[in-house]
């Protein structure tokens, strides 16, 4: 969770000065308002698939607590990294013009 709060941090900024950088200025107000809806929607539909992994998951496991919740996150965090791998595939595909 560290790993991925400091990539997020550190990606971020960036990403919204390229993205407002990139737009003539009289669009700029709308470019930011897209980019916070996106980032909003991206991290609530990212939330509701890792928590329907981890309770699919913990519903098949037997056991105590602890071990229903290791395998219920486990699975999660295993989901969020193939996530994380295929969006940094797609962001390869972009060039720069």
């Amino acid at each position: 969770m560290l790993l991925m709060g400091i990539g997020g941090g550190l990606a971020v900024p960036p990403l919204s000065v390229v993205i407002t950088a990139t737009v003539p200025p009289e669009y700029a107000g709308a470019a930011g308002g897209a980019l916070q809806t996106m980032q909003q929607l991206g991290a609530t539909l990212g939330l509701a698939i890792l928590v329907r992994v981890a309770g699919s998951t913990s519903r098949g496991v037997t056991g105590s607590a602890d071990e229903v919740l290791v395998a219920g996150m486990s699975s999660a965090f295993t989901a969020a990294s193939g996530i994380a791998l295929l969006t940094f595939a797609v962001a390869l595909t972009f060039k720069r013009r």
